[in-house]
């Protein structure tokens, strides 16, 4: 199945020097706009969403009511001052359920891209596959005798999950990138996401500094999903 992909409403972020690096010395003043948020959109996925996919919806009956499959899209955006540069960047992803049953958790059921040498592709689109796993928008390079990787996602099928960006002698931390999960819910229960962002700034006369980020407003980036169809 083929969806197409939202338009995110991009939200402006401050970057603040980690507390732990910068004790016994004074703090770097907060970073601004140098990185934004994109809020996350969610799309439950359905039998009636994919009713033109037989493959998809036969499995999505066959769960019942013992899980739930919803597409979460994800996004962030780097934009580094002049002479300043990122030298690694992790997008996390908190799962949990709003009823503080233990178990069973919420799990990131597939995520997208999994692994790339190069900065992810503005994509219109996202396909998911017969069993509601995302199908890689992203084709990585095999060729050569030394791969550097750009991009690399943590914490399949676990309650969180993180995309690691590096930069690499080809590649820099810069622009907009697109990330999407397919989480997978218990039954009814709701359950929520939180998305952290933090980054290793390389700056001149501070050197190499890591960096968390909250949204101006100062609230946590969070998504709900709901246990309804």
């Amino acid at each position: 199945m083929e969806l197409d992909a939202p338009d995110l409403a991009w939200l402006p972020a401050t970057m603040t020097a980690d507390a732990r690096v910068t004790r016994g010395r004074p703090r770097p003043a907060p970073v601004r706009g140098a990185v934004t948020l994109g809020r996350p959109v969610v799309q439950p996925l359905t039998e009636e969403l994919a009713a033109g996919d037989p493959p998809l919806r036969a499995f999505l009956a066959e769960q019942g009511g013992a899980w739930r499959f919803h597409l979460v899209h994800l996004g962030c955006s780097f934009l580094p001052e002049p002479g300043a540069r990122f030298a690694q960047a992790w997008l996390t992803v908190r799962l949990a359920r709003a009823d503080g049953v233990p178990e069973p958790v919420p799990i990131a059921w597939s995520l997208d891209p999994l692994r790339s040498e190069r900065p992810v592709e503005q994509t219109t689109t996202v396909k998911i596959g017969a069993k509601a796993v995302l199908e890689a928008g992203v084709e990585v390079s095999t060729t050569g005798s030394r791969t550097e990787v750009f991009l690399t996602a943590y914490g399949l099928q676990e309650d969180t999950c993180t995309w690691e960006f590096t930069r690499t002698a080809r590649e820099e931390i810069r622009g907009g990138q697109r990330l999407a999960l397919v989480a997978r819910t218990p039954g009814r229960a709701l359950a929520v996401g939180e998305v952290e962002l933090r980054a290793t700034l390389v700056r001149r006369r501070l050197g190499v500094l890591p960096y968390r980020v909250a949204l101006d407003g100062g609230e946590p980036l969070t998504f709900r999903l709901s246990g309804e169809s």
